[in-house]
């Protein structure tokens, strides 16, 4: 998984919270940095913020998506403290697959990569023979939980 944030304390919780369940887990600071990562591994998941310095997370999806390199078809997720109306479908209009606010919580963090990592990688279906032509493609998005549940605290 890889996780991009500008600020120190988001990618400390999200490590603290994913590495419990024992992902792999790489970092970046913003969409530039993030570019390069994901030029190098290929990822189950990225989790994007999308308001950064350098790099929007929104301009980084179309950059990985446009340049269809080793994560053109990774499920990308919004993580992002914009909340407001219109905010979501946005995200999903830059290219990106899912949407969660901040702040996360534990439950739906778990919820969210699970959703997205158990699903077959279009480039590994492709590898082994399946026909994926008529599969979803990763960057559509699944009903996205209100704001309000996502913002619930832990149980």
């Amino acid at each position: 998984v890889l996780v991009v944030d500008d600020h120190e304390a988001n990618l400390m919780l999200m490590k603290r919270i994913l590495q419990k369940r024992k992902h792999h887990l790489e970092f970046a600071r913003d969409g530039a940095e993030a570019l390069e990562v994901a030029s190098r591994e290929l990822f189950d998941c990225i989790l994007m913020d999308c308001n950064m310095p350098v790099m929007d997370g929104w301009e980084a999806t179309e950059q990985i998506r446009k340049e269809g390199g080793l994560n053109a078809l990774t499920p990308i997720v919004a993580v992002t403290a914009n909340a407001m109306a219109g905010d979501r479908e946005i995200c999903i209009s830059k290219g990106m697959s899912d949407y969660m606010t901040k702040p996360v919580n534990k439950s739906n963090l778990y919820d969210m990569v699970d959703r997205w990592k158990t699903r077959k990688h279009p480039a590994d279906a492709q590898r082994e023979g399946m026909d994926v032509s008529g599969a979803a493609s990763p960057h559509t998005p699944f009903a996205a939980k209100s704001a309000s549940s996502q913002a619930d605290s832990d149980k």
